[in-house]
């Protein structure tokens, strides 16, 4: 019996979740910070080169691996590392899975600080002083509540699978995150 995997349904809904992963956190709160301590414009140059010449081959060598096997990261590079030692073949797979895992559990942390932050702003403006300061203070209480809720939330869209979930919320938050950093520039320009 053959098993219907759920792909996305258009070119733009791909491409938009392709920008979620790829613009990600790091380059949106940390590019900046990067930019700016370690010499702006050679930075630039030198973050452009790294983009151009090792994230690009990356990505493209990843979603031919995934399109080519129709598996999960794990099978798909066992099938793509046919060696004559049968462990490698494995082993490859889970170091992927295993890089994967240590990314995303940086990534919740980041994203609880960053839920915390925008929920100390909204706090603030309905009136919750007392709430939002505690949401703006680091504490491993803050950390211990907001990373699990993300993760959760995470979970939630992920669930409901490529179609339903990853590709529908992706063509809704992505342009959602356009509009607040175009309000962002504006308003550091200002």
């Amino acid at each position: 019996m053959s098993i219907i995997r759920d792909t996305f349904k258009s070119r733009f809904g791909f491409i938009l979740a392709a920008a979620g992963s790829a613009v990600g956190l790091g380059n949106i709160w940390g590019f900046p910070t990067q930019a700016a301590n370690n010499g702006g414009g050679a930075f630039l140059l030198v973050y452009l080169l790294v983009t151009l010449f090792i994230a690009f081959p990356a990505l493209y060598a990843e979603i031919y691996i995934g399109y080519k096997n129709q598996r999960n990261p794990v099978n798909a590079l066992e099938k793509s590392c046919r060696t004559s030692f049968p462990k490698v073949e494995k082993t490859a797979g889970f170091i992927g899975l295993a890089g994967a895992i240590l990314m995303l559990s940086f990534y919740t942390i980041v994203a609880g600080w960053m839920l915390a932050h925008g929920l100390s702003a909204l706090a603030e403006f309905i009136g919750f002083i007392d709430l939002s300061s505690w949401l703006a203070t680091p504490s491993t209480l803050r950390n211990l509540l907001l990373t699990p809720l993300f993760i959760i939330l995470g979970a939630l869209i992920i669930h409901q699978g490529v179609h339903a979930g990853i590709e529908k919320w992706s063509s809704r938050l992505i342009p959602l995150l356009l509009i607040m950093l175009i309000t962002l520039i504006v308003y550091i320009l200002t």
